[in-house]
């Protein structure tokens, strides 16, 4: 929590310090890497040159600079393996590779645990040496060292930066909207049903009403025995006065008609209505069971997928929107108003949200609080609260007019 000027100037000090005793940290460190993989250097200076580099590239990324990313990775794999392959040749020489050869396989095996890609780091070593012999101790090294990397942290050094500004990209959006809904969130509890003894004039008089397009028929149980489509029943209407006496609805049952069961997810509705389920399809108590519960309609389906497009467009929307702001930037949300991140003026350190009152003052309307950390300089990011207290350092992220927002430090 200092001044921008004042961290880079920090950070290029510590960094010259450390060069000043182990300049090999300087720059990209191919070199000491080539002496690393010959055996040119000492345990002594692997094991220094190990830390001095993980605090000059700490150093200088914390500082604002640029550190690097992978040729450090290359560093620290050639350094560690080193350092260690320089004692295990020393106790098993006759059954252990030189120093060099476990630089070698290190650096691949930290660049893979760095990054989360082993293929990449097992092709690349592979390359830098054309060696057949080096892949099955490589392989296992890269391989391992990603499932060990994976556990202790889900996001590669890549993937981190994505991650601390919002973007999570292990979040499974996939084109099947509908995975996570289930039928009874729209099932329909009151369906449709005759008895199976109904008659046909029955049958015709409920579809004439217009009640429904399709019936449900059930036994004296409350059973499912089938179902009754309107399309299948106007075959009937021409000798209807023929048959009405002696047709009944157990005769007009359509009894390969699919069901579901109420934790059934809707991408399986879905699925069903895409291959000619109709307009309905009967909800039953489980799979062993016919016992008719209620039905799902096609409708209520496709309301439900475009419910759920709205709102992650939505959301996606406002995660970008908030990501914007949060670099200071004025973002238009509609209707004239404005979405920023700012930071309070002192007069609104050591009072609470509640006492502020900034929306009654200044028109706008806090949407999150930055709240800053004074332990390690970093901030925590939240909806606020009321009772909340505004403190030096803390940023705000503001809605309203643009005018409003422009004029908030006159508060």
């Amino acid at each position: 929590p200092i001044p921008e000027w004042l961290k880079a100037s920090l950070g290029g000090l510590g960094v010259g310090a450390i060069g000043v005793w182990l300049p090999h940290v300087f720059g990209v460190g191919y070199s000491t890497i080539d002496m690393a993989l010959t055996g040119a250097l000492p345990a002594t200076m692997l094991g220094l040159l190990l830390v001095a580099k993980i605090v000059a590239t700490s150093t200088t990324i914390g500082s604002g600079g640029s550190g690097g990313v992978f040729a450090p990775s290359l560093f620290l794999g050639a350094m560690t393996g080193g350092f260690l392959g320089t004692f295990f040749h020393q106790w098993f020489p006759e059954s252990t590779g030189t120093s060099g050869a476990y630089a070698l396989v290190t650096m691949g095996a930290v660049v893979a645990a760095a990054t989360h890609a082993p293929i990449t780091a097992i092709i690349m070593i592979f390359e830098l040496t054309q060696t057949i012999e080096i892949i099955p101790p490589l392989m296992a090294a890269c391989v391992v060292s990603t499932l060990v990397s994976s556990l202790i942290e889900r996001e590669s050094i890549y993937t981190m930066k994505l991650a601390r500004r919002g973007m999570d990209l292990y979040e499974e959006e996939g084109h099947n909207l509908l995975k996570n809904f289930f039928v009874h969130d729209v099932v329909d509890r009151q369906p449709s049903t005759l008895a199976a003894s109904a008659s046909l004039q029955t049958v015709i008089d409920r579809a004439l009403a217009g009640e429904s397009t399709q019936f449900f028929v059930v036994n004296e149980r409350g059973e499912l025995l089938g179902s009754i489509y309107l399309r299948e029943l106007t075959r009937m209407l021409v000798e209807k006065d023929l048959l009405k006496s002696i047709v009944i609805a157990e005769d007009l049952l359509d009894t390969r008609a699919p069901t579901l069961t109420e934790d059934d997810g809707l991408d399986l509705a879905m699925q069903l209505f895409g291959a000619g389920a109709g307009d309905q399809i009967a909800v039953v108590e489980s799979p062993s069971s016919w016992k008719l519960v209620g039905c799902v309609h096609k409708s209520e389906v496709l309301e439900a997928y475009n419910r759920e497009l709205m709102r992650r467009d939505l959301a996606g929307s406002v995660s970008s929107n908030v990501m914007i702001a949060s670099r200071g930037q004025q973002v238009a949300i509609g209707g004239g108003y404005v979405l920023q991140e700012i930071q309070p003026p002192p007069r609104c350190f050591g009072r609470t949200l509640r006492e502020l009152d900034l929306q009654a003052a200044t028109g706008v309307h806090v949407v999150l609080l930055r709240k800053r950390n004074p332990s390690d300089g970093g901030a925590e990011v939240r909806v606020p609260r009321a009772d909340d207290r505004i403190d030096e350092g803390d940023r705000l992220v503001v809605a309203g007019t643009k005018s409003d927002v422009e004029s908030f430090d006159a508060i």
